[in-house]
């Protein structure tokens, strides 16, 4: 088993378990925060989401909130993952590579880091608009594992910091 951090849109455990992608493959271990900092920007061209998607800019601005799942090691590559999607598949602009994140206990400590698999861009882009749809992801995921309220606004702040439109829709989220 593998543990990978995901900070998007797969924050939301209802969408990484989706049929599309690991079909229910995926068990959450719990909230977990970056042991370094970095800055959460929306730089991935997806196509899938037809939007920007989020990655981990190297830009150390503060430690990134998401969730670490327990995954088969036999889902994370597309040679061995058949007849399932692999995980490399669905994060197909982001490239795997190790982090180092502390994961929150049940009494809300933060435990010593550890590392684990994330995915980063393969290459950034800069000007990409995330959708309402996409960011909604991240959030209900970050609520569903009780991220810090600031942190919630963090991630509105910088979905909504090249559109206008986008920060008057998110202050409703």
């Amino acid at each position: 088993m593998a543990f990978v951090f995901q900070y998007g849109s797969n924050t939301c455990p209802a969408r990484l378990n989706s049929p599309e992608r690991l079909n229910g493959a995926a068990r959450v271990v719990g909230a977990a925060v970056t042991a370094e900092p970095w800055s959460l920007a929306f730089t991935v061209d997806s196509r899938v989401n037809r939007c920007a998607a989020a990655d981990l800019a190297d830009v150390p601005e503060r430690p990134i909130w998401g969730v670490v799942y327990d995954i088969p090691d036999r889902l994370l590559a597309r040679e061995t993952a058949a007849p399932h999607r692999a995980f490399d598949a669905i994060e197909g602009n982001y490239r795997r590579g190790p982090l180092l994140v502390r994961l929150r206990s049940e009494n809300g400590e933060l435990a010593v880091a550890r590392e684990v698999i994330t995915y980063r861009a393969r290459k950034a882009v800069a000007g990409l608009l995330p959708s309402l749809a996409y960011v909604r992801w991240i959030l209900a995921g970050l609520r569903e594992h009780a991220a810090p309220a600031e942190y919630l606004e963090y991630v509105k702040r910088r979905a909504a910091e090249n559109h206008p439109q986008r920060a008057a829709w998110l202050t409703h989220e």
